[in-house]
């Protein structure tokens, strides 16, 4: 199938993966499919078109569980049962899950003698109604190192102060925020934004190694926090969690819709001004992160030694852990920053825009730091591009004529040149690059193309026959030298 019916691409298209489905659902026969947490994928409408899509002439049946907000059944007909789990239907299974959390705690010293096991189970059972995540809260809660047995006391037997997980969330940040140095709040908001608008999972080191990223110079062995997965867990551990595979996530979509969409509560409390994630400056942050990072941590000069020995990108990764998503997304950060702020209208003086501008500047015009990352790029399989960038902010720009005439001129002024040299670099040098990355280093591509806004070798001089009008020739062949330092074409041009 693959053969005769793939696009050529290394990674399946979603029209391909269909496809095979559908033939292993007319080999398997009777066949179940069961998505848990379904109110947590960002596009579920289109989940379950196309799952319908997928099972109309086979015998299988689709089990999705969620928030009960989610309206599937009008999406998808006749063919559809909803259960909704009665207000206590799970307390059985909460207490279930409350017993020996609460055994250990009473183990560890950490809750008051008066109170036994069983009455603190009834009662966090009973508060939850049928909240699973808020008794998973309640528990991160009550193991928070930071509070006293007498603490957890009043957090067990106050009834309103905890009821429902914004109340929830909200104390936990008072908690936090009562409890640790001022200057540790901007390191959770930080990692609350990255979290917010990271574009792929984040894993544990990655976040480590952002955290000690700095806006001027490079990381030092002590700009990193030890013992940092003990630190994380002890700080924002009721908020995320760290799977197996060492990604870090919040631990349900519920946080995420709590600090970016705050509730009025929220929004009105001191807590706000600390940890609300607005979107337009968390993209701001992410993308001065970035470019912070392959400025003054990445080496600008060719990552591999020679064009025949590659760097493979999993090696790369363990040395840069931020060098992969860097190279991808900054682009897409520092536009979306710049479309939602435009959005809230909210000025653009801000010091992080400030900051950002200053870092792009530096990078359009560093011809290293851009040969670099066009090497980087095509070592991840990313293809280098800057025509959203360039759109965006010369949209902003004739929008806004004189916010903008000093903080942004010079750089749309070198977007304008330099993005439509690197949409021909990649459609005219792409399938080279994507093989040999490190070509961008050497003299042919840049000595051919006439390429002059990045770094090469500058060992290469090309000297053209033709006039400047190359409109009608033909290339019948080409050879670069053993040593790279030469290129010869032979072209034709047909009579007029």
């Amino acid at each position: 199938m693959m053969e005769d019916m793939g696009s050529g691409q290394s990674t399946a298209t979603e029209r391909e993966v269909q496809s095979i489905i559908q033939v292993f659902l007319g080999r398997l026969g009777v066949t179940f499919f069961i998505f848990d947490g379904l109110d947590e994928c960002k596009d579920w409408e289109e989940l379950v078109g196309a799952l319908e899509d997928l099972t109309q002439e086979s015998d299988c049946s689709v089990v999705c569980t969620g928030r009960p907000h989610l309206s599937v059944a009008s999406m998808v007909g006749a063919n559809t049962s909803q259960i909704h789990l009665e207000t206590r239907g799970n307390l059985a299974d909460i207490k279930l899950y409350l017993e020996p959390k609460i055994h250990t705690l009473r183990k560890r010293g950490k809750l008051p003698n008066s109170l036994t096991v069983a009455e603190v189970v009834d009662t966090i059972a009973n508060r939850a109604d049928s909240m699973f995540l808020w008794v998973v809260l309640m528990i991160s809660y009550l193991s928070s190192p930071l509070l006293t047995p007498n603490n957890r006391l009043q957090a067990i037997n106050n009834i309103h102060v905890l009821e429902g997980l914004d109340a929830m969330f909200m104390q936990i940040l008072e908690d936090l925020q009562r409890r640790l140095p001022k200057s540790e709040w901007s390191k959770i908001k930080r990692v609350f934004q990255w979290l917010v608008v990271a574009q792929t999972p984040w894993t544990i080191k990655m976040l480590h190694t952002a955290l000690a990223v700095q806006n001027t110079r490079p990381i030092t062995p002590d700009d990193y926090i030890s013992d940092f997965h003990e630190a994380l867990m002890q700080t924002v551990g009721s908020f995320v969690e760290i799977y197996s595979d060492g990604t870090v996530r919040f631990i349900h979509l519920s946080v995420q819709e709590f600090l970016a969409d705050p509730s009025p509560e929220f929004q009105s409390s001191e807590l706000s001004r600390s940890f609300h994630v607005q979107k337009e400056h968390a993209h701001c942050s992410m993308a001065t992160l970035c470019l912070s990072y392959m400025i003054y941590n990445i080496p600008h000069k060719p990552i591999t030694a020679t064009a025949q020995q590659g760097t493979r990108a999993a090696d790369l990764s363990k040395q840069y852990p931020l060098l992969a998503y860097a190279t991808k997304w900054w682009p897409t950060h520092a536009c979306q920053s710049l479309r939602l702020n435009d959005r809230a209208a909210s000025g653009y003086s801000a010091d992080c825009y400030r900051t950002l501008f200053k870092a792009v500047a530096e990078t359009l015009w560093n011809k290293e730091f851009l040969s670099c990352w066009i090497e980087t790029s095509y070592i991840f399989h990313n293809v280098p591009s800057l025509d959203t960038m360039k759109s965006c902010l010369g949209a902003l720009q004739r929008k806004y004529p004189e916010i903008w005439k000093f903080q942004v001129e010079p750089i749309v002024d070198i977007l304008n040149r330099l993005a439509p040299q690197l949409s021909r670099l990649n459609t005219d040098w792409g399938h080279i690059l994507k093989k040999e990355p490190n070509e961008i280093w050497l003299p042919s591509i840049n000595a051919v193309g006439r390429f002059d806004l990045w770094a090469s070798s500058g060992n290469a001089k090309m000297s053209f026959l033709e006039s400047e009008d190359d409109e009608g020739s033909i290339l019948i062949a080409s050879q670069v030298s053993a040593d790279g330092a030469r290129v010869g074409m032979l072209k034709i041009w047909t009579s007029v």
